[in-house]
Formats: C-alpha cells, sequence, structure tokens
C-alpha cells in the first residue's frame, strides 16, 4: 500500500480518475480529496512525502501506481452508495434480504454475492472507508539501482543507434557489464525484464527515434494532416510522373526512314485540379520525365480540348487559365525553362515538402484510381504472365491506350460521384463556370506555340552564327555583331526552321 506524509500524518492513498483520496490511517473517516495537478505540486515542494522509497523515484512520480481501470471510478461510487444504504436500512434486513434491496434500489447488475462481499469487506475494515483501498500491494523491483542504472546506460549506448542491434544482443550486453562489476549470475535481470523496459522507457529515451534516424522516423510516424482548401475551380492544380504497368507498343520511323515498332512502359504526366478533383490534362511519353513533358502536359490542360475521339460522344469540359500549381521537387520541376513559361503564364509555382504527400494527395490518388483501369487490360504486367505467350497478346498499341484514357476520363471518372466533393467532377465545373466564355477571354491572349520553344545561346561573329550546323549571315546580324557579340535566341522545339 502507498504510504505519504502529509500535515505530520500518515496518509493512504487512493486514486479516482483525476482526483487523489488521502485516508488517514489511524482514523479512517478522516478523508481528502486533491486533485492530480494540486498533488504534484505539493509532492513537487516536498509538503507531501513518499514513506516508500521505490515509489519515490523520478519514473514514479506521475502516480504509475495507482489503480487507473476505466471503470474504477464508477465502482467506487457504487460500492459507497451500498454502504451508505447498510449503515442507515442495514438493521432492518438480514443480509440476503438487504442484498436484493440494494440491487433494486440502486440499479445494478452485481450479483447478490458481490453485494454481500462489500459488505462484509466493510465490516472486517472496522465500519471505515478503508476497504476502498485496493489490496494489491506494489511489488518492489528486486533489481537494486546499480544494475537498473547498467540497464538503462547500455539501453541508450548499445541499443538507441542506427545500428539497429535487437534485444538479444542488447541483453548480452548488459550481462557483460554486469560481470564486469562482479555480480553473481542469479543477480542478473532476465530477458524479459529487459524487454519491459526497453518498451517501457523506449518513448522516454527517444529510442525509435535514434535507431531509424530523424527522416525515416517522421516518415513512418509523422502526423498526416488535411491537405489545402481551395473555393473555386483551377485555384490550385497538381502535376506528377508516373509509369505505367503495361507493355505498350508504338509505331516509329528510323533516321533512314524505315518503319519499327518501340516496345516499353510509357510514362503517365497528368495535371489534376484541387477543387473539383477533375483531369485537366495529361501527356503520355516512352522517355523519362523531363521539362519538356511537363510543359506539352500543361499546355494539354490549359488549352480547349477538341473532340479527338467522335465515338466517346462528350466533350472534356475542363480546360483554362490556371493559378497556381503544386508539384514534387523533381529536376524537370525546377528547370529554369519550366519556370520561364509559367512565370509568362502568370502561374505561381509551389514545391511541396518532402514526406508531407497530403500537400500533393490529389494527384497522387490520380494514379490509384488510374489502377481501376489498368487492371482490366490485358497488356497489365503481371507476374502470372505464361512462359512463352506470344508477346501480341499482351501488349497494346499507344494509340488504343490514349483512346482509352480519354474514354475512362471523359465517360466514367468525371461523371461518377465523388465521396469528397460531396458531387461529380463535371458537376462541380458547371455549376461554377455556367458560361465557357469566361475560360476563353483567359485563355485568348495566351501564344500556346510559345510553350513549345527552346533558349538556346549562340556567339555572334563577323561570318555570321551557326545553327544546327548551318551557318547564317546577313548585314542585320553584322549590324548586330558590333554591339554585342552573344545572343539569346528562342527555337520552336516542333520546328528547327523557326527562331526568334
Amino acid at each position: 500500500m502507498i504510504k505519504v506524509n502529509y500535515q505530520n500524518k500518515i496518509w493512504n492513498l487512493h486514486r479516482e480518475d483525476n482526483i487523489l483520496i488521502l485516508i488517514d490511517v489511524n482514523n479512517g473517516s478522516n478523508i481528502l480529496k486533491i486533485e492530480k495537478r494540486e498533488f504534484e505540486n505539493l509532492l513537487y515542494q516536498n509538503i507531501i512525502v513518499y514513506l516508500d522509497d521505490y515509489a519515490s523515484q523520478k519514473q514514479t512520480s506521475s502516480l504509475m501506481y495507482f489503480d487507473n481501470e476505466e471503470n474504477h471510478s464508477e465502482k467506487i461510487k457504487t460500492k459507497i452508495e451500498i454502504v451508505k444504504r447498510y449503515v442507515n436500512y442495514g438493521k432492518d434486513y438480514n443480509k440476503k434480504d438487504f442484498c436484493i434491496y440494494a440491487k433494486k434500489q440502486l440499479k445494478i447488475k452485481w450479483s447478490l454475492s458481490t453485494i454481500n462481499r462489500v459488505i462484509t469487506d466493510f465490516e472486517k475494515c472496522g465500519n471505515n472507508l478503508n476497504f476502498l483501498i485496493p489490496k494489491k500491494q506494489v511489488r518492489k523491483s528486486r533489481l537494486n539501482k546499480n544494475i537498473q542504472k547498467i540497464i538503462m546506460d547500455c539501453i541508450q549506448k548499445e541499443f538507441a543507434n542506427t545500428h539497429r542491434k535487437n534485444i538479444r544482443n542488447l541483453y548480452e550486453k548488459i550481462k557483460i557489464a554486469l560481470y564486469k562489476i562482479n555480480i553473481e549470475e542469479e543477480g542478473f535481470p532476465s530477458y524479459q525484464t529487459v524487454c519491459n523496459y526497453v518498451h517501457k522507457y523506449g518513448y522516454d529515451l527517444d529510442v525509435e527515434k535514434k535507431r531509424l534516424g530523424s527522416k525515416e522516423y517522421y516518415k513512418r510516424y509523422g502526423a498526416v494532416f488535411n491537405g489545402v482548401k481551395t473555393t473555386y475551380p483551377l485555384e490550385r492544380v497538381e502535376i506528377d510522373h508516373t509509369y505505367l504497368d503495361i507493355k505498350v507498343y508504338v509505331e516509329d520511323t528510323d533516321e533512314y526512314g524505315n518503319k519499327r515498332a518501340l516496345f516499353g512502359r510509357p510514362v503517365l504526366t497528368v495535371i489534376k485540379d484541387h477543387y473539383t478533383k477533375s483531369f485537366l490534362g495529361y501527356y503520355l511519353a516512352f522517355y523519362a520525365p523531363n521539362t519538356e513533358i511537363s510543359i506539352r502536359c500543361l499546355k494539354h490542360a490549359m488549352q480547349r480540348k477538341s473532340e479527338k475521339y467522335s465515338e466517346i460522344g462528350e466533350e472534356w469540359i475542363q480546360y483554362g487559365r490556371i493559378k497556381e500549381i503544386v508539384m514534387d521537387n523533381g529536376t524537370e520541376f525546377k528547370s529554369k525553362k519550366f519556370a520561364e513559361v509559367c512565370l509568362n503564364l502568370g502561374i505561381n509555382l509551389i514545391y511541396s515538402s518532402s514526406y508531407e504527400p497530403w500537400l500533393k494527395g490529389t494527384v497522387e490518388s490520380a494514379f490509384n484510381n488510374l489502377s481501376t483501369l489498368l487492371e482490366r487490360l490485358p497488356s497489365k504486367i503481371r507476374k502470372d504472365i505464361i512462359v512463352g505467350q506470344k508477346v501480341e497478346e499482351t501488349v497494346i498499341s499507344f494509340q488504343n491506350l490514349d483512346f482509352l484514357l480519354n474514354l475512362w476520363i471523359i465517360k466514367d471518372y468525371h461523371n461518377k460521384y465523388n465521396e469528397r466533393t460531396k458531387n461529380t467532377a463535371n458537376n462541380l465545373w458547371v455549376n461554377y463556370f455556367k458560361d465557357n466564355n469566361i475560360l476563353d477571354a483567359e485563355i485568348e491572349n495566351i501564344n500556346f506555340d510559345l510553350m513549345d520553344v527552346e533558349t538556346i545561346y549562340r556567339k555572334l561573329s563577323r561570318k555570321g552564327i551557326i545553327i544546327n550546323a548551318v551557318r547564317y549571315n546577313s548585314n542585320e546580324l553584322n549590324d548586330l555583331f558590333k554591339r554585342n557579340k552573344k545572343f539569346k535566341l528562342t527555337k520552336i522545339t516542333n520546328d528547327a526552321k523557326r527562331f526568334f
């Protein structure tokens, strides 16, 4: 039983929720109730002093010994009510009749034997409330303070580091440390005791953080918050790339004009609107993500989509000028060319922080949604492909994949009810942009051809300038040479003849 010295008296301690009950040892009717915070302040000021050395240790100052079951306070209240009725009306009944009476009056589900046990314990304690104190005694640790200190030191030095040794190795290190101070093997802690110490004090010592490292620990245990709130379409869009787990072929011509078929996994770049959760545009390519792919995807998202496949029967209505775009820290997004294009279009660039996927969760969820489409394709890369199966049966043409993506986005995804927005993507878009004239007016003055440009630097001489192994010279270039020798040229990516 935990005993303390307070006001020059010895008290037994009992806990009821956040209230500490002090019961005088010499006079059971003398009861004090103190809140937990006030008790800890008195304990800190040494006004209340533990009489048990083990209970007064630092790790026990948080009242870890008190009974803290969720339903314990209700049990205590019920026992007190039973005792009150027994003191007032117990003389009028025998014990069995009184138990029936108390159960009926208090409307409790306790058995008669349990109620009788409460009365018996009350009488054994001399008709005072000492019987409410739990009978469980606090078992003092058999390990002395020196051994406990060695265990804690070994946990910090041998276990809480990036070597990630297991508890079995830690146990061996503890035994070696105890051998060095000539402690007999009978006094060694058990393996289970060491496990209990690791699990009990691991959080306070930041064991997991020291073993994993700050980045991995934050990635595994960091809190996940809600994303940014938006109030209208095109306010915030998100862009990202992914490799599709399907085999695709496309017909192409080599440098000699011969037809050839290319096979591989395509890269899909997607731009998605945060408010409506709709797809604004995408771009399919066979090469690794780069700046050119990102710009072409941005161009497709902002332009009005023509009816590319008439058999779909519906129009892709999402387009318009973007206010801000969110992306990761890929080199293709941090390039000077991508920044210049967004600057000319008046688009704010936002780079999401590492290990914070909720800042870019809309486009991340788009790839999960695409998996429902890819699973139904025969060209899906699977681990159970039969050996010797024909290639034609496990690939899909680039054109068919492009058609399926358009069909799935326009017919399925944009008309599907979204649990988060409580509406469909098309309905949210139409409710806000009731007239397309607003969208058309915003993109009317945008020269989309300038998005397919590449900035190059060339040195001008008396002989003119060399571009793609072709020399250009004129009187106008000679006049420019007299002013400056180095010039910045803008080249149309898809047209080798256009420079300005």
